[in-house]
């Protein structure tokens, strides 16, 4: 009987740090009175914290609810001064010093709530663009740049950011090393602000909908222009930047790649992501090193485009170039440098993914059923107490173990897919158990838990392999939660393809498992 791993035990409670930013799902904080600016246009304020929802919808600024101090040069009321104007105003000449006095003050006040909000991890999703405003004019980075470009990238390093790893911790995130780079590079400017852009779009376009369905496609079309733009001048650059490549720039050209891919990922993760996954496996392939980016860095952008390699091939036909490229790399000592991947993913597991999407190709049934056996034997015996104590932070222990785990009975089910005749020869119910295990972790992992975005292809596995209708519906809700935390539209492909399936009869499907029937379906989509 196939037996699950129990959770490692602490001597202290684990807790999660709950983003701030998504103050309109669970946990939703709220204040006590209006806002400053609901109350100065008498409307009703919806109380959203640490900024009013209404006002972010309407691309109006927030003011907050803290205390706000102006100069009115109104008349006294009481005391010796009464029937007496301020002193602010009691100068003609002195009102526009008063004035450029008054909007320092309010400038120093958003900028010091800026940083404190931000020390909170609290997202750049709510479009709070006076804050952004202002911590570009302070920024030496952002000098230089149009207001639109100190915008996204100022969205990119505090939010972006946070989606490219597991657990962000502070000063701690390679992707945000990027940023310096990109004053000389035009092609990872570019990339940047395309993604940058297409995140506040998605992200935008959630929240309006989780406050009234009805404004679901109306976030601001600027930022979906300028995503498009941005993604179109990366894409005019990128030619000649292969052309002249060199051992100075190729560094940069794989990161344009791999961003490339997640553009397209975060747009839908159909059709158009693989020619630039193939590109940056085949620049990730050649001998020449890596010079520009720093060894964290580095590390990190290798082992997502070999990640998002092998995730594109358990579900999509057979790539022999994208495999060739594969092949040719170092994957397990790249991945194992990569404790704070994304995927929280153990790289054992990932190779053995990348192995059992090799044998849907094989033509010996035999030795595919062995082989799969002996790769099944490997997913459970993965040690995934010691590869959750890698990172070496306690709070993120229960975290990385269940995301582990997920991924672990995912893999295994997975392998069974390929030979689903492997499920008869073994213990009976061994499917059933799996998939209640896998359930029953994912229950585990809260909306509000670091590692919830790293769920979406394990939630997947589930839901195309359980014909429980009852189950079924618990994976959409919680891919559609997901699209709320982690918008990127790739999971609502998932969504979409899910339904594909189930929609599909007994005598439509064309194999005999649920993974063979997409690849020959050609769907076509990356979902990491």
């Amino acid at each position: 009987m196939f037996k699950f791993p129990k959770h490692p035990s602490s001597k202290r409670p684990i807790t999660f740090r709950f983003p701030d930013w998504l103050h309109l799902s669970i946990n939703h904080q709220m204040a006590d009175h209006p806002c400053h600016t609901c109350r100065k246009r008498r409307v009703q304020c919806d109380g959203g914290y640490p900024h009013c929802d209404k006002c972010t919808l309407r691309g109006i600024e927030c003011l907050g609810y803290g205390q706000f101090l102006m100069w009115t040069g109104a008349v006294a009321v009481r005391g010796r001064l009464a029937g007496q104007t301020s002193s602010a105003a009691a100068c003609h000449g002195q009102h526009s010093a008063v004035a450029k006095r008054r909007t320092i003050y309010q400038t120093k006040a958003l900028e010091t709530k800026t940083i404190h909000v931000t020390d909170q991890s609290v997202s750049s999703s709510k479009l709070d663009l006076q804050t952004s405003d202002v911590r570009s004019l302070v920024d030496p980075l952002f000098q230089g740049m149009s207001e639109s470009q100190r915008r996204y990238f100022d969205y990119y390093s505090h939010r972006v950011c946070q989606d490219l790893i597991s657990h962000d911790f502070s000063n701690a995130n390679p992707f945000r090393n990027l940023l310096p780079l990109t004053s000389s590079h035009p092609i990872l400017r570019q990339v940047i602000i395309a993604a940058s852009a297409a995140h506040m779009f998605n992200q935008t376009t959630t929240l309006a909908a989780a406050s009234d369905p009805s404004q679901r496609f109306q976030a601001p079309n600027n930022i979906r222009i300028d995503a498009l733009v941005a993604k179109h001048k990366a894409l005019q650059i990128m030619p000649s930047a292969i052309q002249n490549i060199n051992t100075h720039s190729i560094d940069i050209i794989l990161a344009a790649a791999l961003f490339l891919v997640n553009v397209e990922l975060l747009e839908s993760g159909k059709r158009s992501w693989k020619p630039h996954l193939e590109g940056a496996a085949q620049i990730l392939s050649m001998t020449q090193p890596l010079t520009l980016l720093d060894e964290s860095l580095k590390d990190y952008i290798m082992s997502d485009c070999i990640v998002y390699s092998i995730l594109s091939l358990t579900f999509n036909p057979s790539a022999p170039n994208l495999q060739n490229h594969l092949e040719s790399c170092q994957i397990l000592s790249i991945l194992d440098k990569t404790t704070n991947s994304y995927l929280c993913c153990p790289p054992e597991l990932l190779n053995i993914l990348l192995m059992a999407s090799q044998l849907l190709d094989s033509s010996e049934d035999g030795v595919t059923a062995s082989s799969c056996a002996a790769l099944l034997e490997q997913a459970r015996s993965v040690d995934l107490d010691s590869w959750a104590y890698k990172l070496h932070d306690q709070n993120t222990i229960r975290s990385r173990f269940l995301a582990g785990l997920a991924h672990q009975i995912a893999a295994c089910l997975y392998v069974l897919q390929v030979v689903p005749a492997l499920d008869n020869s073994m213990d009976r119910g061994t499917t059933h158990t799996l998939l209640e295990g896998l359930y029953n972790t994912l229950s585990q992992i809260p909306d509000n838990d670091p590692n919830f975005k790293a769920t979406a292809w394990p939630s997947f596995v589930l839901g195309a392999t359980t014909e429980s209708q009852e189950t079924q519906s618990w994976v959409i809700d919680r891919l559609k939660r997901m699209a709320v935390v982690f918008p990127w539209g790739f999971i609502y492909s998932a969504v979409d393809t899910l339904q594909v399936l189930w929609r599909l009869s007994e005598k439509q499907r064309v194999a005999a498992s649920w993974v063979q029937t997409l690849r020959q379906l050609d769907v076509n989509f990356l979902i990491v």
